[in-house]
Parts: C-alpha cells; structure tokens; sequence
C-alpha cells in the first residue's frame, strides 16, 4: 500500500458526531513521493499512483473550538469560496438553485442522513450547514454585482 484512509469523525459542540454527513475517509497516511495536497480551499490529497488502503480506527475532527470559532471560519470560507467561483468566470447562478439548496442541506442532513439522532449538536450542524450553503452564493452574488454592476 502506499496511502491509507482514515475514518475521520466531526466533533461538533463537544459531541462526537455519528450522522449528517460528518465524517468521511480522507487519505492521512501516504509514502513520501506519492502524493501532494492541491487546492486553494478545502485542500485535498492528490496521489500520483500507488493503491489505498482503509487503516482502522477513527481520527476525531475537532474543526472549531466553539460557535464563535465556527462562524469565524464560516465568514472566511464562504468569502473565499464567492471570490473563487468569481475569479472562475462564473457570471450566471440559478436562482432556483440558490434558494432550494439550503432546504436540501438541512433536510438531507438532519432527516435523510439522521442529524436528529446526534441530537441538539445535529440540529444545530444541520442548520448552520444549510446557512453555509446560502450564504456562500449570496456573498457571490454580492460581489458580482460590486464588481459588475450587475442588478
């Protein structure tokens, strides 16, 4: 083997989280050579060959210290990410899209992918979640317009 994923899990509100789509199976463990981070948000492990394993165990994923601490990175990341699809060209954003996708953030975490089971903690992710999703093509938008001027 030359990498392996890791089961990672969030840490939200000081709860281990086991629904919503909070954890997934980032590669954490690789051999010298054989891969690279890329990405400008939200880096990701590229490899340049070689084969995956799944080590065991969990790796617990403690993103942000408090509330405070999460919508301080949330006001970053969404700034970051409408400036990146801006800098990309993208001119044109549904608005069918733009104002379904939070509802469907919130329901297919907290109800499809059972948030409501990780209790308070799951309700809270979920909706915070689907604000993210929101706010992320409302700051594009904004900054379309800035720097546009388009209405």
């Amino acid at each position: 083997m030359h990498a392996y994923k890791v089961m990672r899990k969030l840490v939200f509100m000081g709860k281990v989280m086991n629904f919503g789509k909070t954890r997934d199976f980032p590669i954490r463990i690789f051999r010298r050579g054989f891969g690279e981070f890329e990405g400008d948000i939200h880096e990701k492990l590229v490899l340049k060959g070689g084969s995956v394993g799944q080590a065991s165990g969990i790796l617990l994923h403690f993103s942000y210290k408090n509330l405070d601490d999460y919508f301080e990175r949330f006001n970053l990341y969404t700034s970051k990410i409408a400036l990146f699809r801006y800098k990309q060209g993208k001119t044109d954003l549904s608005m069918f899209v733009h104002l379904l996708r939070p509802w469907f953030e919130f329901f297919s975490r907290f109800i499809f992918r059972l948030g409501f089971l990780d209790g308070r903690a799951g309700y809270t992710y979920a909706l915070v979640s689907s604000l993210y999703a929101y706010v992320k093509y409302e700051k594009f938008l904004e900054l379309r317009t800035q720097k546009q001027g388009i209405k």
